[in-house]
């Protein structure tokens, strides 16, 4: 699997005959937090916490994913933004 915001130069044909397939970055993560929410969005959050003076708060998170159009990654996160939230984040 390749894992690219630029689709455009892996062509479908041209990956079948190696079997790989390409997947735009947004659809990967949205694809590994699917399975699971609740323990993806634990994950992150324990990933969060070990981080000292994390620098993004979760709105300002959402806000970057959307900007880097990582738009089901940040409407995931944006659903969850509770559980995701600790000390210091604003609403």
């Amino acid at each position: 699997m390749i894992v690219t915001d630029n689709l455009a130069d892996f062509p479908d044909e041209a990956l079948a005959l190696h079997a790989i397939d390409a997947i735009s970055a947004d659809d990967f993560i949205a694809d590994t937090i699917d399975p699971d929410p609740s323990e993806a969005i634990l994950a992150s959050r324990r990933m969060r916490e070990r981080i000292k003076n994390f620098a993004l708060d979760v709105p300002t998170l959402i806000r970057k994913s959307e900007a880097q159009r990582l738009l089901q990654a940040a409407t995931l996160t944006n659903e969850f933004k509770a559980f995701l939230s600790g000390a210091g984040d604003s609403d």
